[in-house]
């Protein structure tokens, strides 16, 4: 009998034994899974770091792409507008046959229309990257409106709209603000309001008041227009929306000029409403905060309209400063023959030397009262040299310096000016800035006097000395129209110009850095090649070199090898062709 208890207890154990094994094996499974489902949960964590990482590089390098084609956009079109802009102005000032000045007029119209909408792109990409801010100067209010008028009353009129104009009296005739974008809030505003309406007419009305906390602006502009259904209405300020696009589907426009006017509104402490009765018309009102400078009344603001028509009709003074002296940096000897010519009137010495290192040689020896500085150099860029300038002890350490660059994108002059740079002036230099530049800077040299221009009889005489072959027959593979633009329409001045683009030959610099593999300085060459090309109207070599510059830029070393043959052999032949018909 206890044998079998025994036996019995054997067996009993044996199956808690293999009951054991069977635990032990299901807990060593289970701890295998966790130990898999661990390395797969740290694996899915490296894979979404990685992909986070990945996406980051990507949407880093989407915002430089976006960036690179703003500053493109902003060069290849701002450049020509403001050279038509400012060769209008030529035409304005200079002639005095009243039908060529209308029709300047309406050109100046339109233009600073075109310039207005690429504006709005530009600073719609500045308010995303939070980079917008206020840039508060002191101003003249009547001469903020008179130019909106000039800029809009023409197109209200060819739509047959009546432009009226209410200003309060009693509101201060100089403020403290930012005038720039005081002028975009109300043409945004009368833009909208003139687009959208077809007959009856468009009203800008301006008042003000004092509180507690300061001077309130209030801009107001209504329509006898289309109105905004109360639906749409909560979307009139998204970005890129247009309400009722079937009924407006016609009319041009980005999207954008609302959204942008709320938010400049916002940002100088203000509010922008609108109130709408569909089929009837529109008001939209803006107020923000400005601070008094001159607290003299504005007054009969249509009578001070009708003084700076007449002042400007009557205008016939040209730019003089005999004294003042000017130091000129850029590496380009065409780029400084330029600035020299578009001067050699006002009675300025001007100094011009071709490097960074040249520059602070002569600002030891020599005081001056400006200073204009290119930004792309060899060896040392603008930026260095002004920082080397400013740590120097010379008679120039608290000379203003003026950037030059073509590169206009939205944010640039800010940059350039925390580095420590006055101003900023873009290239290719136009007349009309650079005039208001010197104005800016050399007001103590200022002398005022009558036309100093070429008269009408010199100008026919030198056209009578000329050769009959035209300057494009003489140069098919130029624009000239577009060289004329940059050269003040001066003729001579204009071939002066190509001959000394000829001689400014860099095609040996840069088959010398391709070789060496000198990829920074082959940038800085080709950069002013695209410049001076652009400079005389060689548009489709200026492209390629501008491609050239961006492949150097990004060390896309494969695309410039790919197209630089192309590029020099077409940039030889135009030197060779301009030197055959010296």
């Amino acid at each position: 009998m206890e044998d079998l208890s025994l036996e019995e207890e054997l067996k009993d154990l044996k199956k808690q034994l293999k009951k054991a094994e069977r635990e032990i094996k299901r807990l060593e499974n289970e701890n295998t899974l966790l130990i898999n489902m661990n390395k797969k949960a740290i694996s899915m964590r490296d894979f979404s770091e990685r992909e986070l990482v990945l996406a980051k590089n990507q949407a880093e390098k989407a915002d430089r792409a976006k960036s690179d084609f703003l500053a493109s956009m902003s060069h290849e079109i701002r450049t020509p507008i403001n050279a038509v802009l400012g060769m209008n102005e030529l035409i304005i000032r200079e002639s005095s046959e009243e039908n060529i000045r209308d029709y300047a007029k309406d050109i100046e119209s339109s233009g600073r229309m075109l310039l207005s909408l690429i504006n709005d792109i530009l600073d719609f990409s500045k308010v995303e990257s939070g980079k917008m801010e206020i840039i508060s100067v002191e101003y003249d209010l009547a001469s903020v409106i008179n130019d909106i008028i000039n800029m809009l009353s023409t197109k209200a009129k060819d739509k047959g709209l009546d432009f009226l104009v209410e200003v309060d009296q009693t509101i201060p005739s100089m403020l403290y603000g930012d005038e720039r974008k005081i002028t975009q809030i109300i043409t945004n505003l009368m833009t909208n309001a003139i687009k959208y309406t077809e007959k009856g007419s468009v009203k800008l009305s301006i008042k003000g008041a004092e509180d507690d906390i300061g001077y309130k602006l209030y801009l107001s502009v209504s329509d006898t227009g289309k109105g905004i259904k109360e639906e749409d209405q909560k979307r009139l300020f998204e970005s890129f929306t247009r309400v009722d696009e079937v009924e407006n589907r016609a009319i041009e426009g980005t999207g954008l000029g609302l959204t942008l006017t709320k938010c400049f509104t916002e940002m100088m402490g203000g509010e922008l409403s609108v109130e709408s009765v569909y089929g009837e018309g529109s008001t939209f009102t803006a107020y923000i905060r400005q601070e008094i400078v001159k607290a003299d009344p504005i007054g009969d603001f249509e009578e001070r309209i009708a003084r700076k028509r007449q002042q400007r009709e009557n205008s016939s003074q040209g730019l003089h400063a005999p004294g003042c002296k000017v130091l000129v940096v850029d590496d380009v000897q065409m780029n400084c023959k330029v600035f020299c010519g578009l001067l050699k009137e006002t009675g300025i010495e001007i100094d011009t030397v071709f490097s960074g290192r040249e520059a602070l040689n002569k600002c030891q020896d020599k005081k001056y009262h400006m200073i204009y500085m290119d930004h792309r150099m060899p060896n040392m860029d603008g930026i260095e040299c002004l920082h080397e300038l400013r740590s120097m002890d010379t008679p120039n350490n608290d000379t203003p310096v003026i950037v030059l660059t073509a590169n206009a994108i939205s944010g640039m002059r800010e940059v350039y000016l925390e580095e420590g740079f006055d101003d900023y002036l873009s290239k290719p230099i136009e007349v009309k800035y650079l005039e208001e530049s010197i104005r800016k800077y050399a007001s103590d040299w200022l002398v005022e006097t009558g036309k100093d221009h070429k008269t009408e009889s010199v100008i026919q005489e030198k056209k009578a000395e000329r050769s009959q072959l035209s300057l494009q027959e003489k140069y098919p593979e130029l624009n000239t129209n577009l060289g004329l633009m940059y050269c003040m329409n001066d003729e001579d001045f204009y071939q002066e110009m190509i001959k000394e683009y000829a001689g400014e030959d860099k095609s040996n610099l840069l088959r010398e850095c391709l070789a060496a593999g000198n990829y920074d300085d082959f940038r800085t060459f080709v950069h002013a090649v695209k410049s001076t090309s652009l400079n005389i109207g060689a548009e489709h070599l200026s492209e390629k070199a501008k491609r050239l510059e961006h492949a150097a830029k990004e060390s896309d070393i494969s695309y410039i090898h790919s197209n630089f043959d192309e590029f020099i052999s077409e940039y030889e032949s135009l030197l060779k062709k301009i030197k055959s018909t010296e």
